[in-house]
């Protein structure tokens, strides 16, 4: 039986919600192959509850939900206000986040949430979306190429005291 999904923005009252899928999906996709501390310290530095009540009200970000019977699914996380070096668009978004929640993946949420995600790419303008996933999150990447996104470079990502690489991908809009 497939999910019902409903797409809708965020408000600063689904800060819980976000903050709790968040922690459970990032744990989930990477905590095995990452220290406990350096996870812990990457979770409370993300997603603790001021951090998400700040991000849910900068207008420079927009949260796209997805929930099934009034429960959230997944969610993408949409900034305005970043650069990159590698990316020479004057006008791009950064998709910083596209979190599901494990027992839905491969589902097509993720999918849904894309396709969201590009049309407001779309209506704001820009002449790119970008993203950066890390090199050793395969299933991640060829999704992302699957959704016609291609390497542009590369930048360091701190998971707590342990530095990685993150691909940079992008998309022409």
């Amino acid at each position: 039986m497939g999910l019902n999904i409903q797409l809708r923005r965020a408000q600063a009252s689904d800060q819980k919600a976000v903050a709790e899928l968040s922690v459970s999906s990032f744990s989930a996709a990477f905590a095995a192959v990452n220290s406990p501390e350096n996870m812990a310290s990457y979770l409370q530095q993300s997603f603790a509850p001021e951090v998400m009540a700040a991000e849910l009200s900068n207008p420079n970000n927009c949260f796209i939900l997805a929930e099934s019977d009034g429960e959230l699914v997944g969610y993408a996380r949409l900034r305005r206000d970043c650069e990159e070096p590698c990316i020479s668009a004057s006008h791009a978004m950064e998709l910083e986040r596209l979190y599901n929640a494990t027992e839905i993946i491969g589902q097509s949420v993720g999918a849904l949430l894309m396709q969201q995600v590009i049309r407001i790419t779309r209506l704001e303008h820009c002449e790119s979306l970008w993203l950066g996933v890390w090199e050793h999150n395969t299933a991640a990447i060829r999704f992302y190429q699957r959704q016609g996104f291609l390497d542009a470079g590369s930048h360091a990502f701190m998971l707590g005291e342990d530095r990685q690489v993150d691909r940079i991908m992008e998309l022409t809009t």
